[in-house]
């Protein structure tokens, strides 16, 4: 874990997460798995990882948003206790055009 104010980088070149901490809360704006490592629990053990810095700095809330259409990503964060607090309808252009929903997500830490 990289410890600087604001910013945090959380993993390696497998697996890692990058997080911006500011007045009790945490923002995940990034999270990348290997494709060839994916479905191996690393981005669980970051998001792990990430609750315990969040912890260390009083942080009591994460939150982040996802693409509607993320399956995988969404099943992971559900998974870890995030829930849906809201919608950006058409946020994401696909690389077709369309547009997608971000889902805001959050999780409690009290």
């Amino acid at each position: 874990m990289l410890k600087s104010p604001g910013v945090h980088l959380i993993g390696d070149l497998a697996c890692f997460l990058v997080v911006r901490v500011l007045v009790g809360e945490a923002e995940v704006l990034t999270l990348a798995t290997h494709p060839d490592l994916r479905r191996k629990g690393l981005a669980g053990d970051r998001l792990d990882q990430l609750e315990t810095l969040a912890r260390s700095q009083d942080t009591d809330t994460i939150f982040l948003e996802v693409a509607a259409t993320n399956e995988p990503a969404l099943t992971l964060y559900h998974n870890h206790g995030f829930c849906e607090s809201g919608r950006r309808t058409h946020y994401y252009r696909s690389p077709n055009g369309d547009r997608i929903d971000a889902i805001l997500l959050h999780k409690r830490l009290t």
